[in-house]
């Protein structure tokens, strides 16, 4: 921090700073180690419009400028432009607080410090008003997601809730069928059709129909929306499925919103006729096959999800399939995906210590 010099403010400019109601700026020199006034702007019809007049009035010369931006409140600009010398510029740094001392800090709320004309333009003034932003883009995209989904839970919060407990803690919220949602999910049990799409509508209060067709099991992946969540109700052999489907780029909003409403929307198909022992959910269109909405029609109640990771050869990408992996094969992923591991322990290696790297893709 730097000392304050003991330089005296002159009688003249501080019998001028007493009775300076009717004065908008102050120019401020040293002069022969004294501060004195070097000049005094009268105010005008506003801030703005003196503030225009203070470049040219400053001179290109170091000095301060103390501009009353408010009624007896004043700002504080330390003006040492380019080509000051460095002993001006240390005497100017090392007096101001000696200066505000003598007038008073009390009358002093704000401070600047300008190198040129441009940062003594009014527009500079006001940019330095401005709060900085000390967010990075990543925190703000956070922000924005954390803002929206406490948005939509004071929204649902609102609105009649069931008790059944629904997908992460939430509980399941009330979504009524509007008629075209009744009309389909009623032609699956007259056989008109065996395959519906429901929505949330644009309102997010309540469910409506989409489509509702005949499509064989080898059509079933074509009719998955790949943008947005959706639930399919599907009648394979006599056998009904709900499957609730949220694409991996569905907007972060929809998915909670449709999450919490699945456990309503089974509730609603039930009372009309289509009831289901398990629930499923996929993420991708390649997932709902005949073989999986299979599966969804017997064993105990349940969520069942589209299907297990498995590797087709080691090294390879994952993929789904409806069946499970074996220990041979899991053993034969660790081992091509992660050379390292016959070091760790593996069979033949002669060591006992064993860990577990888990599989590409993962996480």
């Amino acid at each position: 921090m730097s000392s304050s010099t003991a330089i005296p403010v002159s009688p003249d400019l501080a019998n001028s700073f007493r009775s300076s109601s009717n004065i908008r700026y102050f120019i401020v020199h040293i002069e022969n180690e004294v501060l004195v006034k070097g000049y005094a702007h009268p105010k005008g019809a506003s801030l703005e419009t003196d503030w225009m007049t203070i470049a040219s009035k400053a001179d290109n010369r170091a000095g301060y400028i103390l501009v009353q931006v408010e009624p007896s409140k004043w700002l504080t600009i330390t003006f040492v432009p380019a080509g000051t010398k460095i002993r001006d510029k240390m005497v100017y740094a090392a007096t101001k607080a000696t200066l505000l001392n003598h007038l008073g800090y009390q009358h002093f709320i704000d401070e600047l410090h300008a190198n040129d004309n441009g940062e003594l333009e009014y527009a500079y003034y006001v940019a330095s008003k401005k709060p900085v932003n000390s967010l990075s883009a990543s925190e703000e995209v956070r922000n924005v997601v954390h803002k929206e989904e406490n948005e939509e839970r004071k929204f649902r919060a609102s609105m009649h809730a069931s008790h059944t407990s629904g997908i992460g803690g939430y509980h399941s919220v009330a979504m009524p069928f509007d008629q075209s949602a009744k009309d389909m999910v009623r032609s699956l049990a007259s056989g008109q059709h065996n395959f519906v799409e429901l929505a949330i509508n644009d309102a997010k209060n309540g469910i409506v129909g989409k489509s509702g067709k005949t499509v064989s099991e080898s059509q079933y992946s074509q009719q998955v929306n790949t943008n947005e969540p959706r639930y399919y109700l599907i009648k394979n052999q006599a056998r009904n499925a709900f499957i609730y489907c949220c694409p991996g780029k569905s907007p972060q909003k929809l998915r909670m919103v449709y999450s919490t409403a699945k456990g309503s929307v089974m509730t609603e198909a039930k009372g009309l006729g289509f009831q289901v022992v398990k629930a499923g959910e996929i993420s991708e269109p390649s997932e709902l096959t005949g073989q999986y909405v299979s599966s969804l029609s017997g064993g105990s109640s349940g969520v069942v999800t589209g299907g297990i990771r498995s590797y087709s050869s080691p090294g390879g990408g994952p993929t789904r399939s409806g069946g499970s992996t074996t220990k041979a094969q899991r053993q034969s992923v660790i081992q091509g995906a992660h050379p390292v591991y016959s070091l760790m322990g593996s069979p033949g290696s002669g060591r006992t210590k064993k860990i577990v790297l888990p599989p590409p893709g993962a996480y």
